[in-house]
């Protein structure tokens, strides 16, 4: 049964792998099934033979920046009204791909991914950047390694609360929690593990999914859980 929830904010947990729920979390909306539309026009604006696309923002111009899970560690730039064509930005060649993505203030993205060993979080700073009608990047993005969260199981989705912070949240989905990232110095901390986030115990470790996506809107917390097919949200 999928189920929306609510919760109210405690303090911050421990930065151990190991935190209690720092968020309790009660269903309080009775399941309503979801309805398909087959009159909603479905336009193919752009392919890329072979990758698994995994996470997408939207850039205040309403240009699309997406993360592939593979073949190869990409970030990519399409643009939805088609007048220029869509190209890579960047390959993280030291990344096995790239997850999650969020932009904390303008043109100011942030991006995770999995090397061997540790999922890694990059800044991408997209102010100068330039893309000529042909789709030539004369100005390519400023891409810089950040940290890294050696703690981690399985990053995945990413987001803010504020644009006024100077850290994101990372959804962790085989720990079944949620991570703080500061993005000027680097370090982390577990701030947030529920049940509600947590994948089947039953099930081997990458099969094991629970928290997936995750968005932040008006300080309250959204996400979904995967194995469980739920959406929730956290105040």
């Amino acid at each position: 049964m999928t189920a929306l929830v609510t919760s109210s904010a405690g303090p911050e947990s421990s930065p151990t792998s190991t935190a209690s729920p720092v968020i309790p979390v009660q269903p309080i909306v009775t399941y309503i099934p979801p309805v398909a539309s087959s009159k909603a026009p479905l336009t193919k604006i752009f392919a890329y033979a072979g990758s698994g696309f995994e996470n997408l923002v939207l850039r205040s111009n309403g240009q699309i920046l997406a993360t592939t899970a593979f073949p190869e560690p990409l970030l990519f730039y399409v643009d939805p009204l088609r007048v220029r064509p869509g190209v890579v930005l960047h390959n993280f060649t030291s990344l096995r791909n790239t997850v999650g993505i969020t932009e904390l203030v303008p043109n100011r993205f942030y991006v995770h991914g999995r090397r061997r060993g540790a999922f890694t979080v990059f800044s991408v700073d997209m102010r100068y950047f330039s893309i000529l009608p042909n789709g030539t990047v004369s100005i390519p993005p400023k891409v810089k390694e950040i940290g890294s969260i050696p703690s981690s199981l399985g990053l995945n989705g990413m987001t803010h609360l504020r644009k006024s912070d100077t850290f994101v949240l990372i959804a962790d989905t085989l720990l079944g929690a949620v991570w703080k990232f500061d993005i000027d110095i680097g370090k982390y901390n577990l701030m947030i593990q529920d049940s509600s986030m947590a994948g089947p115990s039953n099930k081997t470790e990458f099969a094991a999914y629970g928290i997936n996506g995750l968005r932040a809107q008006n300080r309250t917390l959204f996400y979904c859980n995967s194995e469980r097919q739920t959406f929730y949200k956290m105040k």
